[in-house]
């Protein structure tokens, strides 16, 4: 990490909250990072940052710069291309459009992290005793007793963050990153969400990436506050933004991308599918009258299909039927499956 790039506010925290910072190995390491979208615009440039564990790295800087790229590089959900992100342990993520559930309960979504650990059968079938124990153990730690069986649609804004924070814990992370954790609450709300994501992270020992819009919240509660402007580091802090005004997760940053491309592609691809909808009626003979016609023998093919007497029942070989159908059914996945991967 280059001396002089990063807004170190540890000495003063030391001095206000006798917190030392941490030391020791670091337990994030991004090196050289570099990533860029398809239309070839890099987003992030060469950057260098380590987070030591149980640290707390705050990330500011305006919209679309790259804060919510560097997260998903760092979590492995983009892939850069140049550079690395090392991690000694389990990563989690507070996203900041949650992803609950809003039907099930704020103890089902909180199990949802452990989903990883037991497995996608033993999720489905239920969780065992224990996680359901720890999650009831989170929630009762956020805030949230009382509240495990409440459909998380009828919670609060700020309790749905405390939910989220809870399920970002199930999987016992040694690393969280929280993409703009309290970007949607209002002041109050978010310095109290903030403030317990902090000292949750001081209890477990975590290290945490964060991004803010708030720098003055990014300064009051992390060791270290670094300002990301068109792909790289800078010195010192930007001005607090609207939260309004913040992508929801890297949307805003892939829109720029799409937005960017020419919207020749999109035409060309519409009127593929119309000269191939056009040559599929016109091959077929299809009109309104022939369709009209043939609905009555198409009814009498179907009731053909149907046995008439017991005998005709009776004489029906039911096993190949069956492995008929269940071949059909095969046939009907499969083409199911290679559609989706073609579109």
């Amino acid at each position: 990490m280059e001396s002089g790039l990063a807004y170190d506010i540890s000495a003063r925290k030391v001095a206000e909250t006798g917190r030392s910072r941490p030391s020791g190995q670091p337990s994030i390491r991004v090196s050289k990072l570099v990533f860029s979208y398809r239309t070839g615009d890099t987003i992030i440039r060469e950057l260098d940052l380590e987070v030591a564990q149980g640290q707390r790295i705050a990330i500011v800087g305006p919209s679309g710069c790259g804060k919510t790229t560097l997260l998903d590089c760092i979590a492995g959900r983009l892939v850069p291309q140049a550079g690395s992100v090392d991690c000694s342990g389990c990563i989690a993520t507070i996203y900041q459009d949650l992803r609950l559930v809003p039907s099930t309960s704020a103890l089902d979504n909180v199990l949802q992290g452990a989903a990883g650990r037991v497995g996608t059968l033993r999720a489905i079938i239920g969780f065992p005793r224990n996680e359901r124990v720890r999650a009831q153990q989170l929630l009762q730690r956020v805030g949230l007793s009382g509240c495990e069986h409440m459909p998380v649609y009828q919670l609060s804004g700020g309790e749905k963050q405390r939910v989220a924070i809870a399920r970002a814990l199930m999987p016992n992370p040694t690393v969280l990153i929280a993409d703009e954790p309290v970007a949607a609450l209002d002041d109050a709300n978010a310095r109290a969400v903030v403030e317990l994501l902090t000292d949750l992270a001081q209890e477990q020992n975590l290290s945490v990436i964060a991004v803010l819009h708030d720098s003055r919240l990014a300064a009051e509660y992390f060791d270290e506050v670094w300002t990301l402007q068109d792909g790289e580091f800078t010195a010192g802090l930007v001005e607090s933004e609207s939260s309004q005004g913040e992508p929801l997760g890297h949307r805003a940053e892939v829109l720029d991308v799409v937005h960017k491309q020419s919207p020749m592609r999109f035409v060309l691809g519409i009127a593929l599918i119309a000269l191939l909808y056009a040559w599929i009626v016109s091959d077929l003979g299809l009109s309104g009258t022939a369709l009209r016609e043939a609905l009555p023998e198409a009814w009498n093919f179907v009731l053909g299909l149907l046995p008439s007497n017991s005998v005709e029942l009776a004489s029906i070989p039911w096993s190949t039927l069956f492995l008929s159908l269940i071949e059909t059914v095969q046939i009907a996945l499969l083409g199911t499956t290679l559609g989706i991967g073609i579109s």
